[in-house]
């Protein structure tokens, strides 16, 4: 890792004029040991258990118990994940299929 001024971190050019020392103890730029682009993405990626994931936190609708709301999101998981995705359940909601059907895992 390489901490520098903002100024010298502005563009690629200056990127590349950044010195370091080199394995005979001279300064050089880091261009002479690394070459550089520019690729766009997202700044953090989750993971859960080594695979990329998103959190999605729900509350069942008024009048709905929260073992109601289990059942669907596993009816809408099952009808609309594609092959190889799953899900897992967090928190109360894991407990509480852990409880009533032994598992709390969907996959």
């Amino acid at each position: 890792m390489i901490q520098a001024e903002p100024d010298a971190t502005k563009n690629m050019e200056t990127l590349n004029s950044i010195k370091v020392r080199g394995s005979s103890g001279e300064m050089a730029p880091i261009s002479q040991f690394v070459s550089m682009k520019k690729v766009y993405g997202p700044d953090v990626i989750s993971r859960f258990n080594l695979y990329t994931s998103i959190k999605v936190m729900v509350a069942p609708a008024s009048g709905y118990t929260s073992g109601q709301a289990l059942q669907a999101i596993a009816e809408v998981a099952q009808q609309n994940l594609p092959a190889g995705f799953g899900y897992e359940l967090g928190g109360m909601a894991r407990e509480e299929a852990e409880t009533s059907s032994g598992t709390g895992r969907n996959k």
